[in-house]
Order: structure tokens, then C-alpha cells, then sequence
């Protein structure tokens, strides 16, 4: 599930090396960009974009857990800090995002929004947030707009925007999505390519 919030001043944080795209580091941010060189507290390349993305995720995932981490890594030092970081990445593996998804929750007022996951120990779903509308007439604007064209893809930026800024963010998108004038311009379009 998101966190709520996401403060991006948070000291420990995960950052991806912006000199080469496929190492990811996990760094005290009051010591990045002072012009100096510094050092990571854990640092890790990934063979491909598909394996950053995963990594990227499963970071994403324990954001809560971030500062937690970072005061542990300044305890016992960098060497252990790598140790420990690679046993829970072997305990709990990265898993690639194969698809997202909308499910539409017995509750006549509710959707689930999740992403279909593939690691090695196989396919699974994972909810990501739970939205309850107002009204179920709100969900039903939702998931006429949902339904549009091209509007499948627009389910992965708010599931991105999720893990970048939390669950109050997706909540806002969704119930802008499921305003009435969104609606409105979905039919607009609608009857223009008829």
C-alpha cells in the first residue's frame, strides 16, 4: 500500500546516479550535492533498465523504512550495511511490474488500484490503494472515463505519481478523474469520432 505522504526531505534517501542510469544508491542527502565526494551507505549496479526498475520499486515499496536504515547504516558501517541490504533483497526478491490493474470492489463505491508482479517465486497481484468515492455515482464517472480510449495507460502514471508522492496524491487524481466535467469531456470526444 502507499504510504500517505511522501516527504521529499527525508535524510536517507534512494537516488539513481544521474553520471550512469543503472546504479542505485542509498545515500544521506545532506551530504549529496555539496560539490564534494561522498559516500553512499549502500550502492548497487543493476545489469538492465528492467532490473533498476524492479529495484527502483522495491525500494519505493519500504519508503518507510528508509531513515530507519540510513541511522543503522551510520551505526554499524558501510560493509555490514551491504550485508544486511543483500540479505533482505535475497530474503524478498525484486519482481518486475508486468501490468497495472483497476478492480472494481464489491462496494459500490470502491476500486482497487494494484500491479501485477512476476519474480521468482512466480505471478502474483498487489494492491496498491484502496479508493472510496463519495458517491457510487462517482464511480461510475471513474470507470466510464477508465474505460475510454487510450485512458488504460494513464493508470500507470497514477501509480507512479503513488509512489512518488503517496496516497493523498492518487486520491486527488482519482476524484478529478471522476469529476463530472472529466466525464463530460470523455463523451465530448465519444460522440466527435462517431
Amino acid at each position: 500500500m502507499f504510504l500517505q505522504t511522501i516527504d521529499m526531505h527525508d535524510r536517507h534517501q534512494v537516488l539513481i546516479d544521474d553520471r550512469t542510469s543503472l546504479y542505485l544508491l542509498f545515500a544521506d542527502t545532506h551530504e549529496v550535492g555539496l560539490g564534494r565526494p561522498f559516500t553512499p551507505h549502500w550502492v548497487a549496479e543493476m545489469a538492465d533498465r528492467r532490473t533498476l526498475e524492479a529495484a527502483t520499486r522495491w525500494f519505493a515499496r519500504r519508503r518507510d523504512r528508509w531513515q530507519a536504515w540510513g541511522a543503522l547504516a551510520r551505526a554499524v558501517g558501510h560493509a555490514t550495511f551491504d550485508r544486511h541490504m543483500r540479505a533482505l533483497i535475497a530474503a524478498d526478491p525484486f519482481e518486475n511490474v508486468v501490468a497495472t490493474f483497476v478492480h472494481i470492489a464489491d462496494d459500490p463505491c470502491e476500486i482497487l488500484l494494484g500491479e501485477v508482479l512476476e519474480g521468482p517465486h512466480g505471478t502474483r497481484q498487489e494492491v496498491l490503494y484502496r479508493h472510496r468515492f463519495k458517491h457510487a455515482a462517482a464511480r461510475r464517472r471513474f470507470c466510464t472515463w477508465f474505460d475510454a480510449d487510450r485512458n488504460f495507460e494513464r493508470i500507470d502514471a497514477i501509480v507512479a505519481l503513488g509512489y512518488e508522492k503517496g496516497a493523498v496524491a492518487v486520491a486527488a487524481a482519482i476524484d478529478d478523474i471522476a469529476s463530472e466535467e472529466a466525464v463530460a469531456d470523455v463523451n465530448v470526444n465519444r460522440a466527435r469520432r462517431c
